[in-house]
């Protein structure tokens, strides 16, 4: 098998297979709980990616995801299903690369939650919307930043913010809640 075929069997049917990977429902699931599925998400896609590709790679060479970038719009970056081509399709707003890498897998956790919104998010509610947003943020730094990784980084001595957020290609306040997240802050310095 060449390397385009393997890349393109590693792509096929993406949404289907991390949304299937953690199925939920038919009860709603409680917001901690919400947030392990984005946790078991975003670790099975940075599985699938391997050592070939990071995350942000395998969504772009993904056929069922249109991206478009277009820094002259007034949100970040925002995704619908386009009835007409049948694919996702996720705009991003920032010229900046680490944001847009950030803002892309924010809108993927969208994407893998459109038909488990109210089953995974307070349904009918301002909360509800607050939560899915909070949820895609952390899905986001934990595909960007994985655990095993983030710690190997401060095991060796790199303690530096800045140092990490660019090894990891995030802007610094995503290093820096994702370093909160595994309770390192107490290793990091910010100056």
């Amino acid at each position: 098998m060449t390397s385009a075929q393997n890349k393109r069997k590693l792509t096929d049917d993406l949404v289907e297979r991390l949304r299937d990977a953690y199925p939920v429902g038919p009860e709603p699931v409680s917001f901690p709980a919400a947030l392990s599925v984005a946790k078991a998400q975003a670790e099975r896609m940075t599985t699938l990616a391997g050592d070939i590709l990071s995350p942000t790679q395998l969504l772009l060479l993904t056929p069922e995801i249109d991206i478009h970038y277009a820094n002259d719009v007034p949100v970040p970056s925002a995704s619908q299903f386009n009835e007409h081509t049948g694919k996702w399709q996720i705009l991003i707003g920032s010229d900046e690369p680490r944001e847009q890498a950030y803002d892309l897998l924010r809108e993927f956790k969208r994407i893998l939650d459109a038909p488990d919104v109210a089953f995974l998010y307070d349904p009918g509610s301002p909360i509800g919307d607050v939560q899915q947003q909070l949820a895609s943020n952390y899905f986001a730094r934990v595909a960007l930043m994985p655990e095993k990784d983030v710690r190997r980084t401060a095991e060796h001595g790199i303690t530096q913010l800045e140092k990490i957020a660019t090894m990891f290609e995030v802007p610094p306040d995503v290093a820096q809640t994702r370093i909160s997240d595994l309770g390192l802050t107490d290793r990091i310095h910010t100056d």
